[in-house]
């Protein structure tokens, strides 16, 4: 379904909160630096897909992947060494 937005819409306060959140303004142009309006929202996934085939640009999403499993230990670092052992004189 495409939406022409004829008034503000609770997506306007999503783009106002990621801005002041991130940093990030959506809506300024990136060649003038000027205020863009949003003036449709597509939310039909079939309609995005086609849009971003067109464009060349992936419309599947990713898979999943396991999490990895959490490092090992690592055992040499909480062996003591004796001063023998790395051959400093104690006496300085």
């Amino acid at each position: 379904m495409v939406e022409i937005l004829d008034q503000p819409s609770p997506t306007m306060d999503q783009v106002q909160h990621d801005q002041h959140a991130f940093g990030l303004d959506v809506l300024a142009c990136p060649r003038c630096g000027g205020r863009l309006r949003l003036i449709a929202l597509i939310d039909e996934a079939a309609v995005i897909e086609r849009i971003l085939r067109h464009l060349g640009l992936p419309a599947e999403i990713p898979g999943t992947h396991p999490a990895r499993a959490p490092p090992l230990p690592f055992e040499g670092r909480s062996r003591r060494y004796s001063v023998d052992e790395i051959g400093v004189d104690p006496s300085g």
